[in-house]
């Protein structure tokens, strides 16, 4: 009796080693239950650790502090995430959740797993890298609602966080909680197509940190940024409003051009009143919203003085003449020297959280034309009969309807609307814009309707903008803004756009 308790102690000793190891890896977003019972028909099984992660799945984990590895350790936890399996089978159909099952050694030195088993195996070297974890046979990320119903099946109660989007309910995923969670200081450049949730890992870092410094170049973005911004240190500015906040004089003109060259000409001035600033002001980090809008180098500036500095970026939004084409501008600027994004300097995010998938192909084919864009989006070959491993759509298709349309067709459209969904009209310029904004609410150019998102989008005018902008060199981009961004996949269904022609 006394050998067993002490068999069972070791055992426990190795299992709250691994769990403690699993909770200091994964921070938040993750439910994490040590002696689980597998609910079957016939028997109860408990598993050692139980993991639940919304994007990265559930592991059944067993521990087996020992010396030597051996099959049936593989073949138990193979057998309890096959019960757990068919468990879940029976009470909800189709599994919406990658499940896997991994054996944990940690008292064994790294070594060649069995054949087979390559994937299913940690070592004790594990217990400070865990990236072996991450290893899936089969990658899905469920809606929200399909999760919910595995927790309700499991009879877990876990408030998985943060949300993609107010609508459409999702978790971060691998390489966005990389973003969050691995980030020790300095310089990262985080890239991502329109729908990959930039802008929701940029408020989610800034809530978490002390005395972060955001700048994006849009109004209507910056608006949304302080409303999502809660974080009472923080200091939330448009480009030009923060030049005007440190002291420098623009010129009183609405030619944004003309204040970009002020900018580029003028960096020495901005730099010493930056300097000033930053001696008034506690700043500890840097991020910028739609860097792709910033002038090279103030930009480039910026990350020379505050040396943590996060970089959100999409060169493909990018549809103002007078900024970014690429971001070799920044990093190889001609006044300051050359600064690397090599390796873990850069994060590629490529599943798309906002975009149904049909409306999300179409605005990737456009972008694909532009030949200014860089080999992040020119490799883009993503649409096969499955998904490639480039970039990931994770929502159904919606509706996308080429029709004429004039006022008293839009007013049918947004009559036929639920009352709790959301619509957004875009027009080809001011004027236009001004005009509808007499007999409609969200109205916008499509230049300006950056930062914002609908249920339904109805582009007004389509065939003009098409007609007087073919030639221009943005033309690309700015179908791409128009299709890409825009469209939120809401909980009922999959939302509607609808484009006059």
């Amino acid at each position: 009796m006394q050998l067993f308790q002490k068999l069972i102690i070791i055992g426990d000793k190795g299992e709250k080693k691994v769990a403690n190891a699993l909770e200091n890896v994964f921070k938040e977003n993750v439910f994490i239950k040590r002696k689980f019972k597998i609910p079957t028909i016939t028997s109860s099984k408990e598993a050692d650790i139980l993991l639940i992660h919304p994007a990265l799945g559930i592991f059944i984990i067993e521990v087996k502090n020992k010396d030597k590895i051996e099959e049936k350790d593989y073949l138990q936890a193979k057998e309890y995430r096959d019960l757990l399996l068919a468990y879940l089978k029976e009470k909800i159909g189709k599994i919406p959740i990658n499940i896997e099952y991994k054996v944990f050694y940690p008292k064994i030195p790294k070594t060649k797993p069995p054949f087979g088993y390559e994937n299913h195996t940690l070592f004790k070297e594990d217990l400070d890298d865990l990236k072996t974890l991450f290893k899936s046979t089969y990658n899905s990320v469920p809606l929200y609602e399909s999760f919910k119903k595995v927790l309700e099946a499991l009879e877990i109660d876990f408030d998985a966080k943060p949300i993609i989007s107010h609508n459409q309910i999702e978790f971060f995923d691998q390489k966005q909680l990389s973003v969050l969670n691995s980030y020790k200081g300095g310089f990262r450049l985080i890239r991502g197509v329109a729908g990959s949730g930039k802008t929701v890992i940029l408020t989610t870092f800034a809530n978490k940190v002390k005395n972060p410094l955001i700048l994006s170049f849009n109004s209507t973005l910056n608006k949304k940024l302080k409303q999502n911004i809660k974080n009472p240190t923080a200091k939330v500015f448009t480009l030009f409003k923060f030049l005007t906040h440190i002291g420098i004089d623009l010129p009183d003109t609405n030619d944004f051009d003309k204040k970009f060259k002020f900018i580029a000409q003028n960096l020495d001035l901005i730099e010493k009143k930056l300097k000033t600033f930053l001696n008034k002001n506690e700043i500890n980090y840097f991020l910028v919203d739609e860097a792709q809008d910033m002038e090279a180098g103030f930009l480039r500036m910026m990350i020379n003085n505050i040396s943590n500095s996060l970089i959100f970026i999409d060169e493909a939004q990018k549809f103002y003449n007078y900024s970014l084409k690429n971001f070799d501008e920044v990093t190889k600027h001609p006044k300051y020297p050359p600064l690397s994004v090599k390796g873990r300097r850069t994060i590629n995010l490529k599943n798309i959280y906002r975009t149904p998938n049909n409306i999300a192909k179409c605005a990737l084919d456009i972008v694909k034309n532009d030949s200014t864009l860089n080999r992040y989006y020119k490799n883009i070959n993503f649409i096969k009969e499955n998904f490639s491993n480039e970039i990931k759509l994770l929502l159904k298709e919606g509706e996308l309807n080429i029709l004429k349309i004039n006022d008293q067709k839009i007013e049918e459209i947004i009559n036929s609307i639920d009352k709790n969904e959301t619509y957004l009209i875009l027009t080809h310029n001011k004027n236009k814009r001004d005009t509808l904004r007499k007999k409609f609410k969200n109205v916008e150019t499509i230049n300006g309707s950056k930062g914002l998102e609908a249920d339904h989008v109805i582009v007004d005018d389509f065939y003009k903008f098409l007609y007087k902008n073919q030639h221009n060199d943005i033309f690309f981009k700015q179908l791409y803004l128009t299709y890409s961004p825009r469209l939120n996949a809401g909980d009922s269904g999959f939302k509607t756009m609808v484009a006059d022609i």
